[in-house]
């Protein structure tokens, strides 16, 4: 009976390692593909010139072609080809370099106001905010005219709608700063008006760039890594 149990045990063995064996041997390998870190730039300067690395590793278990792709912001830089054996790994460097900067718009903060308004009016030098009923003359047939929130110079006197638009610009360390306000004049008939001010600040920030690399390999596989660098302008 002993004897029948360490038979079975050791059977038992071995058809665990064949097991294993034949495992290891279909196993798939892998490859790796990575960003030498110290070659890549905390932020791009346009109009100079940058050399980034990247590094190939294969864990194959027979030689492998690979293809790899370059882009800059969707647009092809450069390509080739490396053959390796398992093992084995390929450091691989491109150049390149950003010739104009593309910004996108940030918003800092907005808001609006709306006032409903009867009769002729005339709102001249003075904060909207400020004015809650004045009423003149007739000013005549002049067109609405707006210099900003803090000093408003315009007459309500018209019978079509009216949109007006100003813009102050401010340039300083931290980049431009734009201020807008809005004035939008709605005539409802029978002398009513609907004045609506929105005011708004924003600023324009660079857009990052974006490397992307994909490398392919003979049997099928795929593999991409992405790197988004902040532009700075000088």
């Amino acid at each position: 009976m002993r004897r029948d149990y360490y038979l079975f045990a050791v059977l038992v063995i071995i058809l665990t390692g064949l097991i294993v064996v034949v495992n290891s041997q279909v196993a798939p390998g892998f490859s790796k593909v990575y960003f030498d870190n110290a070659t890549v730039p905390d932020y791009i300067v346009p109009n100079v010139t940058y050399t980034i690395t990247f590094i190939i590793e294969s864990h194959e278990r027979s030689t492998e072609n690979y293809r790899y792709t370059v882009y800059l912001n969707d647009t092809v830089i450069n390509d080739g080809n490396v053959s390796l054996a398992p093992n084995k790994v390929a450091q691989l460097s491109f150049t390149f370099s950003v010739q104009d900067a593309t910004y996108r718009r940030v918003v800092l903060w907005e808001r609006n106001t709306t006032y409903d308004l009867s009769g002729v009016w005339a709102i001249l030098g003075e904060p909207l905010d400020n004015v809650t009923n004045v009423s003149v003359t007739s000013p005549g047939h002049r067109l609405p005219a707006y210099s900003g929130p803090t000093n408003l110079s315009f007459l309500l006197n018209t019978t079509r709608n009216v949109t007006l638009v100003r813009t102050i610009t401010e340039k300083g360390d931290s980049g431009v700063k734009v201020t807008e306000y809005r004035l939008k004049i709605t005539a409802l008939g029978d002398e009513k008006y609907k004045v609506t001010v929105h005011e708004s600040q924003f600023t324009y920030v660079p857009n990052s760039v974006v490397i992307r690399i994909v490398v392919e390999t003979s049997s099928d596989r795929s593999y991409q890594i992405l790197r988004r660098i902040p532009l700075g302008v000088r």
